[in-house]
């Protein structure tokens, strides 16, 4: 696994990071458990208007009540989101948009009735989308789907795109609109509503006019939620060793207190791990137009020898020679044993330096083949006019999907709104591997 930090400077935003991400570890007994939920809404003729309020007053209700949801020995990344259909889909709130329950909310209120035919298979395959795009495959997707369980008669079949998701570990329920049954199952509609639905039916099928809906909506969801934590996230904590392999940019772009604030974050993420032979193993790799290896995999260094040699690490100052860095840190990764969790801390400056007789494109690719996980975290304003350039090398860099592994700040000074996804993501990622070694 690779991260690559693109830096561009302000010492406010190193210490506060690396600060919260201290913070994050030092809460690492309740590992993180991530639950994805989208709210499908059905903006269709049929529905009107009516329909339609309440089925927002629902999510309202719901979304609310998703803030209690709280499950022993984890600690849950709750993101929402919600997408409207008829004819056409309107996604109305992505997961990598959530920042907290009100915006999620005031997007929700902002909805309006589109009124057209009744296509819920695109619904579920937009659905099924946004997870891929924007989600890991470990956590729990949720879909709500709300629907009078009647599409248009020249609409492709909704089971179909329904099974396409499930194969993406994609938990679905069915909320039918209509009837005044409080076991939907039971009526003639029910028999699609069950095979878009999960199973068992029992447990994936509601009606919106049951007044219990919401109540024993959650129970079903914080039965299956703890079993599905512990069977999928908890087998985090039963993994192979963690390899981990700072890549440091030294270049000119860096500046030298930069360089110092980059030795800080690195020793106190390095402060936060075990390291042993049976534990973590952490390498270190210097470069700008050379590159120099600080700490190998295969050195038995202590926590404390490890970090002396970043704090005396010298200050390069030359050009920014990325593909050769990321082929040096996938040679030291060559003795790694089978099973064995390889995780890079690249930290560079921005783009690869083109005087590089490696090219960045070909050595990402070649330790992408060897099962490098590659993350790109990069700082530039969006009115740099390399940003585009700068964006699309660290798209190539990072492992698929770009939008778990690139994340992109604007200035360390000011972050954009999703700095918390960010840092809850990437604190998620150490926590799991720091909670397992403790449970091993």
């Amino acid at each position: 696994m690779f991260f690559i930090w693109a830096s561009a400077s302000a010492p406010s935003f190193v210490s506060s990071w690396y600060r919260m991400l201290l913070l994050s570890f030092a809460s690492c007994l309740a590992l993180i458990c991530p639950v994805e939920i989208m709210f499908i809404v059905d903006s269709s003729e049929k529905v009107k208007s009516l329909l339609f309020e309440r089925q927002k007053q629902f999510i309202m209700r719901f979304s609310t009540k998703l803030t209690q949801l709280h499950l022993t020995g984890w600690r849950l990344r709750l993101r929402l989101a919600a997408l409207q259909y008829s004819s056409t889909v309107s996604v109305e709130h992505n997961f990598r948009d959530w920042q907290d329950l009100d915006v999620f909310q005031s997007r929700v209120t902002a909805m309006t009735f589109i009124g057209h035919g009744s296509y819920s298979v695109y619904a579920i395959t937009n659905a099924t989308q946004v997870f891929r795009r924007e989600t890991s495959s470990s956590s729990l997707r949720v879909v709500l789907l709300m629907t009078d369980g009647t599409d248009h008669p020249r609409s492709p079949s909704a089971v179909m795109a329904a099974a396409e998701a499930k194969q993406h570990n994609i938990r679905i329920f069915t909320i039918m609109l209509s009837g005044l049954s409080s076991d939907p199952v039971s009526l003639p509609i029910g028999a699609k509503l069950r095979s878009i639905a999960s199973p068992p039916p029992q447990q994936h099928v509601f009606s919106l006019t049951d007044s219990h809906l919401d109540d024993r909506l959650f129970n079903e969801l914080v039965s299956h939620d703890g079993q599905t934590c512990n069977r999928c996230c908890g087998l985090k904590c039963k993994e192979s060793p963690l390899e981990l392999v700072f890549v440091i940019d030294s270049s000119e772009s860096v500046g030298p207190g930069n360089f110092e604030l980059v030795k800080d974050f690195v020793n106190a993420l390095i402060d936060q791990l075990s390291v042993s032979r049976t534990a973590s193993r952490i390498g270190v790799l210097l470069y700008s137009h050379v590159d120099m290896v600080v700490v190998s995999l295969q050195q038995q260094s202590s926590q404390d020898d490890i970090k002396a040699a970043v704090r005396k690490m010298p200050y390069l100052g030359e050009g920014t020679f990325t593909g050769s860095a990321i082929h040096r840190a996938k040679q030291l990764f060559h003795a790694s044993g089978p099973g064995v969790r390889k995780v890079a801390v690249v930290l560079t400056d921005g783009q690869a330096d083109p005087r590089d007789v490696m090219q960045f494109e070909e050595t990402a690719t070649e330790a992408h083949a060897k099962g490098i996980e590659m993350f790109v975290i990069g700082v530039m304003n969006k009115t740099d006019p390399l940003y585009k350039d700068f964006q699309a090398e660290m798209n190539v860099i990072a492992s698929d999907p770009n939008e778990e592994h690139v994340y992109l700040i604007d200035e360390f000074s000011a972050l954009p709104s999703k700095k918390n996804n960010v840092i809850i993501f990437l604190t998620g990622i150490m926590l799991l591997t720091v909670g397992r070694l403790g449970m091993l």
